[in-house]
């Protein structure tokens, strides 16, 4: 399993109206002011808004779920914690076991911040990059190609790696090799079958370019470059503006979004 979802070539969701470079660079627009807005509403806010444009915009798939339910646990496990340290205003308390345990409002609200932090980072980068085909995606003209190759390695042929490896110990195993214990052990197996999956890759790709060279392959795969679009242009302002407009009155201003929402209903 691919670590990014990537769209298929012959799927049509709206997102792709949007050029990929847009697309790309909107996952970082709406996931790093996140790391700066102290008020967990706006980071909310900002969450619903990214899960509404991966409805509508087609980006938010079953493998994007998928994927969120499977990091999800480690994601609680990271902050439940939180509450109970360094704190300065306590909120709850109880005993266990002749311990005092204590809830601290401040890091209680931390933790709940985080969360939705990970959260709107985690669905950002994805509901965006899920709307991406892999041509596109290998293709992106923002990102240098050094780079641009080895993210392609990284979210694409190391889970084929892993998944290679798993297979050929199965294999292993159902042809009576003993489960080899042991980190070092597992660590020097895992290496030799890794190597070996590799140089058979190298192997492979290296008959397939002299086969293409055979029929007049010139080195070259052509691709096709989307310039920029009037739309493109509205929904990156759009989204701009949004964030802009967010980080002005939560950093700026100091105003929460509670207290927006109350004076309107008040």
């Amino acid at each position: 399993m691919n670590l990014i979802p990537f769209k298929q070539e012959n799927k049509k969701v709206l997102l792709q109206k949007i050029t990929p470079e847009i697309r790309f660079i909107t996952s970082f627009i709406f996931s790093i002011p996140c790391v700066f807005i102290y008020d967990v509403f706006y980071i909310i806010l900002i969450f619903i808004t990214i899960i509404f444009i991966g409805i509508v915009g087609g980006g938010l798939t079953k493998n994007v779920i998928i994927r969120w339910a499977k990091i999800l646990p480690i994601i609680f496990i990271f902050i439940i914690f939180i509450p109970f340290f360094n704190g300065t205003i306590e909120y709850f308390s109880f005993c266990l076991l002749n311990l005092k345990i204590i809830i601290y409002l401040d890091r209680l609200e931390f933790a709940i911040k985080l969360f939705f932090t990970i959260n709107t980072m985690f669905f950002s980068f994805m509901i965006f990059l899920s709307s991406l085909t892999f041509t596109e995606f290998a293709n992106l003209r923002i990102i240098p190609s050094l780079f641009r190759s080895t993210l392609v390695i990284m979210l694409s042929y190391i889970p084929l790696f892993f998944q290679q490896t798993k297979r050929i110990s199965e294999a292993q195993l159902l042809r009576g090799k003993q489960e080899i214990k042991g980190i070092y052990q597992k660590l020097k197996n895992f290496g030799f079958m890794l190597g070996n999956t590799i140089i058979k890759s190298l192997e492979q790709s290296s008959k397939t370019y002299e086969s293409l060279k055979l029929r007049g392959f010139g080195g070259v795969i052509p691709t096709y470059k989307k310039n920029l679009k009037i739309i493109d242009y509205i929904f990156i302002s759009l989204c701009v503006l949004f964030i802009a407009t967010i980080l002005y009155f939560n950093m700026i201003l100091g105003i929460s979004l509670k207290e927006i929402i109350f004076s309107f209903i008040l």
